[in-house]
């Protein structure tokens, strides 16, 4: 069984993720609360992790504006729309404040993104 985290061994775990996945601060909250149920804690206090996330924000490590847009790109690319976008958001834990820029590109994409999916799917004029 790994040795209960410490705050150097949690801050590095964090920092792992965050350079391995786009992330937003609720993602990074829920990894290292898990990782804290799975290995325990050794500390005189709880870590507070919503210090840590905010802390990773403004390092710039984690950005969630760039991250929703990012997503706004990719699933527009695949032909999905705004509400598929806005369920994604919410599910990240992505606040409204950062979503902005996001949902305007998906309002922008929508009829783009929609011939792509009737394309992908092969819906209408597509259909063979």
């Amino acid at each position: 069984m790994p040795r209960p985290l410490d705050q150097a061994a949690l801050q590095e775990l964090a920092l792992r993720y965050v350079g391995k996945y786009a992330t937003t601060r609720a993602k990074l909250r829920a990894y290292l609360g898990r990782k804290l149920r799975e290995r325990g804690w050794e500390g005189d206090r709880e870590p507070d992790l919503e210090v840590l996330a905010n802390r990773f924000a403004e390092l710039g490590y984690i950005d969630d504006a760039s991250y929703a847009l990012g997503q706004s790109r990719s699933l527009s690319a695949r032909g999905y729309g705004k509400r598929r976008l806005a369920d994604k958001l919410r599910s990240s834990g992505v606040e409204e404040a950062d979503s902005g820029e996001a949902i305007r590109h998906a309002d922008k994409q929508a009829v783009s993104a929609a011939v792509r999916f009737a394309e992908r799917r092969r819906l209408g004029p597509y259909a063979s």
